[in-house]
């Protein structure tokens, strides 16, 4: 459940010290390691490509949250904890929900959030952290949004959808990747965010097949 859950309220709000390796626990109190140190590492010489399968859950749409969770078996269940503890899988933004950037108040973000962290801290441990804000399905998006997104500690942002003439004009200025500038007057370079735009909301490019 990608839309869906991760760690305390403080790591929530406060930007994760000690780089993005994690030497941790698990929920069971063995050792884990996760983060980025966990990646194959990359060649120099070669182009390097990165196929990144992912998911995400629309709350209550065609199942609740617990109707997906627990229609799962005992096996799919420790092997999701053993890949999310070996670096194999992660969970990326980890709210309980992909929130809508228009009209949502931020206390209710931030409780929706914490609450999903929570969840994903409870079951998976410290690699269940997030490290990623993805919003692939709202419709428009928020400058305190992406300040938020840098508040909880995550080091990047992906978004799918935004206006045609805008995604027109990112991809003729090569632009679709940028520093988000959240908060620049209130709170400076901690709110800074490198986010990037995915080039066909979340298909695959055009003409793309595996």
């Amino acid at each position: 459940m990608a839309a869906c859950l991760v760690l305390s309220f403080y790591l929530a709000i406060i930007p994760f010290s000690g780089g993005f390796t994690i030497h941790g626990k698990d929920r069971n109190g063995a050792d884990a390691t996760c983060g980025y140190s966990s990646c194959n590492p990359v060649k120099d010489d070669m182009v390097n490509v990165h196929l990144v399968p992912h998911t995400h859950d629309d709350v209550g749409w065609i199942m609740t949250v617990d109707q997906y969770y627990y229609r799962g078996n005992d096996f799919m269940r420790h092997t999701v904890k053993k890949l999310v503890n070996t670096g194999q899988l992660e969970f990326i933004l980890g709210g309980w929900c992909m929130n809508d950037e228009a009209s949502t108040h931020y206390n209710a973000i931030i409780d929706q959030t914490h609450a999903g962290f929570e969840f994903l801290r409870e079951n998976f441990g410290d690699c269940g952290r997030p490290r990623v804000g993805w919003q692939i399905d709202p419709f428009g998006h928020s400058r305190e949004m992406a300040s938020l997104f840098a508040r909880f500690g995550f080091d990047s942002l992906y978004f799918g959808r935004l206006d045609y003439q805008d995604k027109d004009k990112r991809q003729n200025t090569t632009t679709m990747e940028m520093i988000w500038q959240g908060s620049p007057d209130n709170l400076g370079p901690v709110s800074d965010l490198f986010t990037g735009v995915l080039q066909n909301t979340y298909f695959p490019p055009n003409g793309f097949c595996l």
